[in-house]
């Protein structure tokens, strides 16, 4: 079975992950359709040659033709391979050299030092010189080595990752547009002008500002590079209702480094709304899945592609029963009462006058419930912990919302 991470049910917060990555990927790693990123991931796996069971004391590192590269062979005579910024922080890492240390270096004095770390007999007295494999591709500047890994690494493509992503598109799923990102280099991504396709429409109150017709956007929520892969999806067809104009929607993000770079991870959760920046808004109901690319993790990636696909659409009607029951179970006749009661929970770092805030929040915002159910305090929780400029004290709210609705036996 594939292993859940975190799978909760607790009050919406909102989630910065896929935000950080409309704000950071270069304009080379965007693309506008899945079948765009699948195509330049399965350049890179069509273009790989596997170097299998190199023994690392046979490593030799010397500076390119120009002097400002790090070259390596697999023994002395071979063909040389440059190193990407990501596979020769693996070697570094091997030879325990501190890799931005290393990078500081002029190329002859790194290469220098790596051939000794992996060559040198003392050297290698304390170092890991078990067998490594070298996923090596050509283009126009020669071999490439994209990745150094240990014999044990199983490898799950990113091509592989962006078949899921096409089976959920076939299936309504969209990726939200995003806007054109601010700061260095934005202006060499291309954008152009929202239309009805691209749009997904969340309720009135949905938080955000979610992108329009006739908007700017970019290139948002896939990217992928020598390295890595991002994609964020959600499902416009389906949703649940919690009594807010819009209800929820289901969305999934998912990641993967098929050079070593990191675990494959999937998250599946409810949110209200995504914005124009991939803020993603009242995120709850989150289950998360973190596969290490070691032993078995070709079956459990099956199974959460599985699970995914056949599975994440199926749990609508028992997410709306749960809801409405924490809708409607009342935990006072009036505000006193109710604060009273939630005050009784002794939940740490929720103190009175937090409770008292989140009930009068509550009252001025009808989509979020009644103030005196578990619901609707949890709710004002929330909106309260997104008015408070210290991370820590966010943290104890949402928490602490959590912990009140966990209160209540549905």
């Amino acid at each position: 079975m594939v292993t859940t991470i975190n799978n909760t049910t607790n009050s919406p917060r909102n989630i910065f992950t896929a935000s950080r990555q409309w704000a950071q990927r270069p304009a080379d790693e965007r693309f506008w359709t899945v079948g765009e990123m699948r195509a330049t991931c399965k350049a890179y796996a069509d273009s790989a040659v596997l170097a299998e069971g190199i023994d690392p004391s046979s490593l030799r590192f010397e500076p390119s033709d120009d002097g400002n590269e790090v070259v390596g062979r697999a023994e002395s005579g071979s063909t040389p391979f440059l190193l990407t910024h990501h596979a020769f922080g693996q070697v570094a890492a091997a030879a325990t050299a501190p890799a931005d240390y290393m990078r500081k270096l002029p190329a002859y004095r790194a290469a220098d030092l790596l051939t000794y770390h992996f060559s040198s007999p003392a050297a290698r007295q304390e170092r890991d010189l078990t067998p490594r494999d070298v996923l090596l591709h050509r283009n126009s500047r020669g071999m490439i080595a994209r990745a150094m890994t240990s014999e044990r690494y199983e490898r799950i493509w990113n091509f592989e990752v962006c078949d899921l992503l096409q089976a959920l598109a076939d299936c309504g799923w969209k990726v939200p547009p995003g806007r054109r990102p601010y700061g260095q280099n934005a202006d060499k991504i291309e954008t152009r002008r929202a239309t009805e396709a691209d749009i997904i429409s969340f309720g009135d109150n949905a938080g955000g500002l979610p992108v329009r017709v006739g908007d700017e956007i970019a290139p948002s929520g896939l990217y992928a590079s020598d390295h890595d892969m991002f994609a964020i999806m959600v499902d416009p067809q389906r949703t649940i209702d919690d009594g807010s104009a819009g209800g929820l929607y289901r969305a999934v993000m998912l990641g993967n480094s098929e050079v070593g770079g990191g675990s494959l991870e999937a998250t599946l959760m409810w949110l209200r709304s995504v914005c124009g920046n991939h803020i993603l808004w009242g995120v709850q109901g989150v289950q998360r899945w973190s596969l290490r690319h070691t032993g078995n993790v070709r079956q459990r990636w099956q199974e959460a592609m599985r699970w995914i696909t056949t599975n994440g659409s199926k749990n609508l009607l028992g997410d709306e029963q749960a809801i409405r029951k924490l809708r409607e179970v009342k935990l006072g006749g009036d505000r006193e009462q109710t604060v009273e009661s939630v005050y009784r929970f002794r939940i740490s770092g929720l103190s009175q006058r937090d409770i008292e805030s989140a009930y009068d929040i509550t009252s001025t915002t009808p989509e979020d419930g009644d103030p005196r159910s578990a619901w609707g305090i949890a709710q004002g929780l929330t909106r309260l912990s997104q008015q408070s400029v210290y991370a820590d004290k966010r943290n104890k709210l949402d928490e602490a919302a959590g912990k009140v609705l966990a209160k209540i036996k549905l």
